[in-house]
């Protein structure tokens, strides 16, 4: 019942097609495999004072080419090129033996919910299997500026460390 007193109805949607029922069951699976990292808010360079961390920002201008108000290349091409540099980031990352953490500078979006923004294409490859292998999603951190990546300690490493 609302204020009034009147009872609510509520409309269920009902597929009106195998090609509806099929994206319904897509959407539901594509939620479900979103993790739940740690949310946290507050001032992000306190992440800076974490041991054996590494810092990849996002804004620097020799990885966009130019101002942002310059740039030549379509918004889709650029935001390929955040998520490639990004996954090149944590690679480069977990092939060391030192960095324990990579903290992600992507900056705060003030986008309306549907725009593809660094922070979006950061999120969108933390949560896809190309970032399994090199982070540990129960250790990583989502902050409203950056994300801090844990690194999963390498194959290698894991046999000299006593």
């Amino acid at each position: 019942m609302n204020s009034l007193g009147n009872i609510r109805s509520t409309t269920v949607k009902i597929p009106c097609c195998e090609l509806c029922r099929d994206r319904t069951k897509l959407k539901a699976k594509k939620a479900s495999a979103m993790y739940n990292f740690k949310k946290e808010a507050g001032d992000w360079t306190r992440y800076l004072n974490f041991p054996n961390h590494k810092e990849f920002d996002l804004h620097r201008p020799d990885l966009q080419g130019a101002p942002p108000y310059g740039w030549k290349e379509p918004c889709h091409k650029r935001m390929a090129t955040v998520y490639e540099n990004t996954l090149r980031e944590l690679k480069a990352a977990y092939q060391s033996d030192t960095v324990e953490h990579l903290i992600i500078r992507h900056g705060d979006s003030t986008s309306r919910m549907g725009k593809i923004t660094s922070r979006s294409q950061v999120r969108k490859l933390v949560n896809s299997p190309d970032a399994t292998p090199y982070i540990i999603r129960s250790k990583c951190i989502q902050h409203p500026t950056v994300f801090v990546a844990a690194i999963r300690p390498h194959k290698a490493s894991l046999g000299t460390k006593q």
